[in-house]
């Protein structure tokens, strides 16, 4: 049995795009809350390279839900959080990498926005949205393969 790409990709997007709407409210609220945002004058919530790391979950979930035969929710759950996790980790580290940071300071980037991730609720959140969504997914059973008739070509 496997999942159609509809499905997997629309529980991708609820995945990482709900994850990451979670982390962003809480952000935002936490520095409005604790008067943050006033000194900082050009703070922004939304940095260009998210696009990139959002497109990699994407693609990354989808891929996986695509290529794996049906799992019970707690698989899925089970294999597409350290998933998530794991591309958030990667992609920090490489675009770290590209602004030519050091790769000691590419990997302290990485795991400092993992822990950010989780006082932002973005990595609990995905866990959750996962569980929840996989429930949505639809599985099919794609099609016998039919057995060549050989005579017909043969006009016997």
């Amino acid at each position: 049995m496997i999942t159609p790409w509809r499905s997997a990709a629309a529980y991708a997007a609820r995945v990482t795009l709900g994850s990451w709407s979670i982390a962003l409210i809480v952000a935002a609220a936490y520095s409005l809350s604790t008067e943050l945002w006033q000194g900082w004058g050009n703070l922004s919530l939304f940095v260009p390279t998210d696009t990139v790391i959002l497109a990699a979950q994407l693609a990354a979930l989808t891929l996986a839900r695509k290529l794996r035969t049906s799992l019970p929710r707690w698989k899925v759950t089970a294999f597409d959080g350290p998933l998530y996790t794991a591309v958030l980790l990667t992609g920090v580290i490489i675009s770290s990498l590209v602004a030519s940071d050091g790769p000691a300071t590419a990997v302290d980037a990485g795991f400092y926005y993992l822990v950010i991730g989780m006082f932002t609720l973005q990595l609990p959140a995905a866990y959750l949205i996962s569980w929840l969504a996989s429930r949505r997914l639809t599985v099919a059973v794609p099609a016998p393969k039919q057995p060549r008739d050989l005579f017909s070509r043969a006009g016997g």
